[in-house]
């Protein structure tokens, strides 16, 4: 009883990402990829190799440990929330007055801040360093937890690394955290070579990077001032800010990279969290918080209340192998998991194609992220050759307006031209694709 008492808000907020994250699943898309990825390791493939990844797989492999006891987006769900409710743990840790307030903001972008992903994941290793930064622990254990993020994501992890030896400057300390992060990095370069996916590894998470940034344009004016803003005011903060809170200013820096190179909401919105933090440590902010606080409940309930009516109308309770309670607005899953199960030789190319192929207990292949960017760098080509002969591709009727702005309409126009329309089955046409 005194351990809730205690710990209340953080039990709410556990409560509240479970109940977004299953009623948002149709939304998220990362999610069920996400899942597919851990769900894939347990069953024996190989990350790189089997399927596609852009990133260090620390994320999915934490994942892949939990569903070794009960195989299922339940159990993804749970892990995922309480990800996010450490996150707020040591925010508040860090911020000490007014949590609650920065906790409402952060929800205001309509929930992204709970999607899950590896972006979460690196969210709460850097609420974690900055904990302990604040703190002055041990440096070996700092060095630890950069490692750690390195291999969450390395596109995060090296500019924050950075920005951590520049704000320490000690030789001493510096090699101490160098050390830190070489301990985990040697035993993924050890898998990597035992796995033979070394190779395969560096095309997809350093070359592809190439393809990733020429073929992602989808940046917002808005957001790239937003960035530069952010930037300047951390410039700014560490030559006149206060000496004590400086190490915020320099991370902040390297929190930056979350919107590189696509400067769209989402990306923004995982940078924002951390210049917000700044903000309420600083307590710059001068506001009747009880009034503010009100209005903020209020205005999400409004945005709640509207996405549910706009994408629950109708509303549907679905069960499907390792996806209990799937909450849609629509019933067709069932209808086009029966077609799929029908043909032999099918594959899926979809955002949603991911989630169909864990219903039916199929391989997860580089097809399960169609994305552009995602395959290395011969990029789209890549796959074209990856093309099965005999086969039956269900392609979106609407694929060409695709809700995920990286899909890869190309693929999807290639297989088209070059296989003949034999059914279509609710939203999807199926092609057979013959070299």
């Amino acid at each position: 009883m005194k351990f809730i008492k205690k710990n209340y808000k953080y039990l709410l907020i556990f409560i509240l990402s479970l109940i977004i994250n299953f009623l948002f699943i149709d939304r998220f898309y990362d999610g069920p990829t996400q899942y597919g990825m851990a769900h894939a390791i347990i069953m024996g493939e190989i990350p790189y190799i089997d399927f596609n990844m852009v990133s260090t797989p620390l994320y999915p492999f934490v994942h892949s440990f939990f569903l070794l006891f009960y195989d299922s987006y339940l159990t993804f769900t749970i892990v995922n929330s309480l990800i996010f409710t450490m996150i707020f743990f040591f925010a508040d840790k860090i911020i000490e007055k007014h949590f609650f307030t920065y906790f409402l903001i952060c929800l205001l972008p309509l929930f992204d801040v709970v999607c899950p992903s590896y972006n979460l994941f690196c969210k709460l290793l850097i609420m974690i360093i900055l904990y302990l930064e604040k703190n002055k622990k041990n440096d070996y254990l700092i060095g630890l937890f950069l490692g750690l993020l390195l291999l969450t994501k390395h596109s995060i992890g090296v500019p924050i690394i950075l920005c951590s030896l520049l704000y320490r400057r000690d030789i001493k300390a510096c090699l101490k955290r160098i050390t830190g992060v070489i301990i985990p990095t040697i035993i993924f370069a050890i898998y990597l070579v035992i796995t033979k996916s070394l190779y395969a590894f560096i095309d997809l998470t350093f070359l592809g990077l190439f393809d990733f940034g020429s073929k992602n344009k989808e940046s917002s004016m808005l957001f790239i001032i937003i960035f530069i803003l952010m930037f300047v005011y951390y410039i700014y903060d560490i030559f006149k800010g206060k000496s004590r809170d400086k190490y915020l200013s320099f991370y902040g820096i390297g929190t930056l990279a979350f919107m590189i190179p696509i400067f769209d909401f989402n990306h923004s919105a995982c940078a924002l969290l951390f210049f917000l933090l700044i903000i309420f440590v600083r307590k710059n902010i001068r506001l009747n918080y009880y009034l503010f606080n009100t209005f903020l409940v209020c205005l999400l309930c409004v945005f709640t209340y509207l996405f549910v009516k706009i994408s629950y109308t109708p509303f549907y309770i679905q069960n499907f192998n390792h996806f209990p309670m799937f909450i849609s607005g629509h019933n067709r899953f069932s209808k086009v998991l029966d077609s799929y199960k029908k043909y032999p030789n099918s594959i899926m190319i979809d955002p949603n194609g991911v989630f169909y192929d864990i219903v039916l207990d199929k391989k997860i292949t580089y097809f399960d992220v169609p994305l552009t960017g995602n395959y290395g760098h011969l990029g789209t080509d890549n796959m074209i050759n990856k093309l099965e002969d005999d086969t039956y591709y269900f392609i979106s009727k609407k694929y060409s307006n695709s809700s995920v702005s990286q899909f890869d309409t190309k693929l999807c126009d290639y297989i088209i031209e070059n296989s003949h329309l034999v059914d279509s089955v609710s939203t999807f046409n199926i092609y057979y694709y013959r070299k």
